[in-house]
This record gives structure tokens, sequence and C-alpha cells, in this order.
């Protein structure tokens, strides 16, 4: 009996919340999916050998899977892109203004093209090694081992063009680095490390252009340590997303404007994605355990259930 009055506890819950909140929304008045196409990124003259006609692909890939997540956007497949180019007599990389990535738009019947240029792509020795030019770049030849750290560096360069318009909507540099605490000197790892530096950079514009969403708490289970949230599926959720449950505190505002400036913000708990449903998604509630060796691990901790109420807010993480 008292599972039954659980579950019709949250039925009654998740449907008073779903019917509140502004975000989701009934099918009929959903907003509708933008078209987007991203070519793969052009690659800076100086680009070190291993990684040219490799890098831009893998940028643009990066970019792709992560706007795929968000339910704001709709991703061109490659294949299609690619016919389109060939029939404009274009290559993937060769767009370089606003006048040619209209016409391809246009072509391919989106609202957005995105594209641009990796500018920098380097690995150095050394953990945190970033601006010591003593150490220099890890040498091409793959002479030898290194199982010392490393650091990479990317900037790219990003172009989002509105195609109705035929303007650009957006244009930035986005610099990110990675250090890596045990790294082999050989090509497979090298190119690994450098495809995990340029997927931070395309998370980050994807960042831009899609700001994690937020949901609430809907239901909690002390028993199974886990909470029922209102975002689902078709809001991007997938099994094993990471979340933060937070409690909002006093905002500061401006004295002369009254505009809000910033606003505290307490963790309340950590929470992991364990079922997704359409609109809502239950999670686990629990902790990361450092391990004597490797990454840390995950477990759940109903004990932080405690300090969970309906109605906080929960926060989608960018994290694996």
């Amino acid at each position: 009996m008292s599972s039954l009055r659980w579950l019709a506890g949250v039925l009654s819950v998740v449907i008073a919340a779903l019917g509140a909140m502004p975000g989701v929304a009934a099918e009929e008045g959903a907003e509708e999916r933008v078209t987007i196409a991203i070519l793969d990124f052009k690659e800076a003259g100086d680009l070190a050998w291993e990684f040219r006609e490799k890098a831009g692909v893998i940028c643009a890939n990066q970019l792709g899977a992560a706007l795929m997540l968000s339910p704001r956007y709709e991703v061109v497949e490659r294949a299609r892109i690619g016919d389109v180019l060939q029939q404009l007599k274009l290559e993937q990389s060769g767009v370089v203004d606003p006048d040619q990535a209209a016409q391809l738009g246009k072509q391919l019947a989106v609202k957005m093209l995105i594209y641009g240029e990796v500018q920098r792509l380097e690995i150095q020795k050394g953990h945190l090694a970033a601006g010591l030019d003593v150490l220099g770049r890890i040498g091409l030849g793959g002479a030898g081992r290194n199982t010392q750290g490393a650091h990479a560096i990317a900037e790219v360069a990003f172009k989002v063009t509105d195609i109705e318009t035929g303007k650009l909507q957006l244009q930035k540099v986005i610099k990110q680095e990675l250090d890596v605490l045990t790294f082999e000197d050989a090509p497979a790892p090298r190119l690994k490390v450098a495809t995990e530096v340029l997927q931070k950079s395309a998370r980050k514009l994807a960042q831009i252009l899609a700001p994690e969403l937020e949901g609430k708490v809907a239901a909690i289970d002390p028993d199974a340590g886990t909470v029922v949230i209102n975002l689902g599926e078709k809001h991007g959720v997938t099994k094993d997303r990471l979340f933060r449950i937070i409690e909002r505190g006093e905002e500061i505002k401006d004295p002369t404007t009254g505009e809000v400036l910033d606003q505290k913000i307490t963790e309340v708990a950590l929470a992991r994605c364990v079922e997704v449903r359409e609109r809502v998604s239950t999670l686990e509630v629990g902790e990361f355990k450092k391990q004597p060796l490797g990454k840390p691990k995950w477990r759940l901790a109903k004990g932080k259930l405690a300090a969970v109420k309906v109605g906080q807010v929960v926060e989608m993480l960018d994290v694996e």
C-alpha cells in the first residue's frame, strides 16, 4: 500500500509540476526546432601535420554530437551536406564568408549554418606545461616514449550565419586547455588527446547556443534514494547524465538600476539519471568516491536525500 501511495503521489506531483513549468509545454505549443548544418572546419596553415585533415572533421563531429542532445536543434546529416556542396562545387571547409554560407544554407533548407577554423591545436610535454616554451611541442616523429603528463591547447574560431538574413549571428574564438596526467608519446594517444580538447571547444559553443535546461524536483522516493524531475527524453536528457540539485538564495542587485547582478546558489546534492521517459526522468542521488587508481566511482548516497525538497531546481552538468 505504501508503494501505491507513493506512486500516486508521484503522479499527482509530476502532473502538477508539468502543468506549471513554462518550459514543458504541450506538443501543440512546443517551440519549433531550429534546423542547422555544421561544416567541416578549416585548419590553420601552421597546424601540425599529424592533425591536418583530421582536426576540422573532429571539431564538426563533436559540435554536432553536442547540439543533437538539445531539443532546440535539428542537425542535418553530413551526407546531405556533402551532396549539396558537390552541386555548388564547394568543399566542406571551403565556405569562408556569410554570402557563401547563406547560399549553401538555402540549398539545405536550414535556418543556421555553422563553420569556422581550427586556428591552434598543440600538445605540450609535461602536466600544466602551458606557456613553458622550453618544453616545446611533443615530437611528431614518434621517437621514444613519454609517460609524463601532457598539456593540450585548442583555439577554434566559430561562425554562425543566419540564413534568412544572410548575416553573421555569432563570431567567436574559443580557447580550451586540457591536462593529462599520464601520456604515452605515440600517434594514437596524441590524436585522442587532441580529440578531447577539441570536444571541450565544441561543447563550449554548444553551451552558448543551447544553454543547459533547468528542471525541478517533482517527487522524492527516500527508500530508493531517487527523485523524479520534470525533464525527460524530449528535453535532451539521457541515461547516466549528471545533474546537480540546487537551492537559490538571496539575489544581489545593482542599487541604482535594480538589475540582478548575481545570486547565491547552494549545491544540495549530485544526482545521476537512471531512467528516462518522455517528459520525466528518475535520478539517483549520490556522490563520487575517490579510487586509489583511476577515475572516481559513482555510488548511491541516500543520506544526501534528506536535504532535497520538491520544487528545488535541477541543472544538467556538462560532464561525461
